[in-house]
């Protein structure tokens, strides 16, 4: 080989070699960069996974406010009909007794 050819050639060796650093780096600079994704997904998974443990906490409660809230409406049934009861008895609720009073004797 004549001299002017290997100076080419190592021109074009040493182009060669500065293109596959800059590519090492870039390559580098991806892994790091997907490393840093990981941590970002896995830290939001176990945040998902906080989130699916509270919200099925939470439908347990709602469904025990199911129970209260039918267990309630029980009672205020009850009740009503209890105060209906208590009205009639005391006359409260406009019904005409069928007996007349008598009048009292002093």
């Amino acid at each position: 080989m004549a001299t002017g050819e290997r100076e080419r050639f190592e021109l074009l060796l040493e182009d060669i070699h500065d293109k596959m650093g800059i590519l090492a780096e870039g390559q580098n600079m991806l892994r790091h960069g997907l490393d840093e994704l990981r941590g970002t997904v896995h830290g939001m998974s176990r945040t998902l996974g906080l989130v699916q443990a509270d919200v099925a906490v939470l439908k347990t409660d709602v469904a025990v406010l199911k129970t209260d809230v039918a267990v309630l409406k029980t009672d205020v049934a009850s009740l009503d009909k209890r105060m209906t009861r208590v009205e009639h008895h005391l006359k409260l609720n406009g019904s005409v007794s069928r007996r007349p009073s008598r009048p009292r004797r002093k």
